[in-house]
């Protein structure tokens, strides 16, 4: 008998021709994105395989055992502070990847290339063999305009049993993503030591109006206040 090697190509099967006392060695198989952790006598890689036994004297499969690589995933910010990098296996997911945030822009999510490239998301898969920057997105966030609110007072006569006299708000917002539920309403009575509130108007008399908004991912902060009492 005498020992053999196979070749260094992945083959799936080859021949090795013995007289069935010999010896063989099997190089490290190569994966992409994958590191080799041996060859097993079972499908289920539960048992390496015995190459000091000698050889079987029959056909034989053998099976490689795989480990997904780790890769570095580094983030990239124009804009605020960049999150610590984080590390994600071949072939699997992203996972939770961090949200950024900005008073004046508006977070698009991450991409692989500054501008243009392609949309990372938790669920996108990893199939880079080598460590990667994804690049935060950003747009301008949209700022919301006056003559996108109208303000309609109630005049009426005074009436003690009427729960309240609120004013009535109607946004026209250009992509229609905005209603008057989405503002806030104040009050201010034009009486002396009088304060700011969400209560509607109870009370006779003229009163300031403020429709104010929070920024929020997509539009900057709003607020406007009547120029005279309504």
């Amino acid at each position: 008998g005498h020992p053999a090697t196979n070749p260094a190509a992945n083959l799936t099967s080859y021949t090795v021709l013995t007289n069935g006392s010999g010896n063989i060695s099997l190089l490290p198989a190569s994966r992409n994105g994958y590191t080799f952790e041996g060859w097993y006598a079972d499908e289920k890689l539960t048992t390496a395989f015995n190459f000091d036994a000698g050889m079987p004297g029959q056909d034989t499969t053998v099976y490689a055992k795989w480990a997904p690589r780790t890769y570095t995933v580094t983030f990239v910010t124009t804009t605020g502070t960049a999150p610590a990098s984080i590390q994600v296996s071949y072939n699997s997911t992203y996972g939770t990847l961090p949200v950024l945030t900005d008073n004046n822009m508006r977070f698009m999510g991450w991409f692989t290339a500054a501008t243009g490239g392609e949309q990372v998301t938790a669920e996108t898969l990893f199939t880079s063999t080598e460590n990667q920057k994804l690049y935060a997105q950003w747009e301008a966030k949209i700022e919301i305009l006056d003559n996108w609110i109208t303000i309609t007072p109630r005049t009426e006569n005074y009436d003690e049993t009427e729960p309240g006299f609120p004013v009535t708000i109607t946004v026209d917002a250009p992509d229609a993503d905005l209603s008057a539920e989405d503002f806030t309403v104040t009050y201010l009575w034009e009486k002396e030591n009088s304060k700011w509130t969400e209560d509607v108007p109870v009370d006779a008399g003229g009163y300031l109006v403020k429709v104010r908004r929070e920024a929020d991912d997509k539009y900057l902060a709003f607020e406007m206040t009547t120029s005279q009492a309504v």
